[in-house]
C-alpha cells in the first residue's frame, strides 16, 4: 500500500520533491524492488522512474547509483 501512495504522490512535482526531501527516500524504494512481489516490483520501478524523468538532479543521481 505504501508504494501506491509513493506512485499518487509523485504524479506531482510536489510529490517527488516531498520524496527527495526525505533523507531515505529514495533507498526505502530502492530496497522494496526484488523483496515484496511482482507487483511491488513495478510500482517501485515507476516511481524512480518518475523521479528521473522529472527531478533528476545531479544529487539524485548520485544517490540512485
Amino acid at each position: 500500500m505504501m508504494l501506491v501512495l509513493l506512485e499518487n504522490l509523485c504524479q506531482c512535482a510536489e510529490g517527488r520533491a516531498e520524496l527527495l526531501k526525505h533523507a531515505a527516500g529514495l533507498a526505502v524504494v530502492s530496497k522494496k524492488i526484488l523483496r515484496v512481489s511482482t507487483l511491488a516490483n513495478d510500482r517501485a520501478v515507476r516511481i524512480l522512474l518518475s523521479v528521473s524523468k522529472f527531478s533528476a538532479t545531479p544529487n539524485v543521481v548520485q544517490e540512485m547509483l
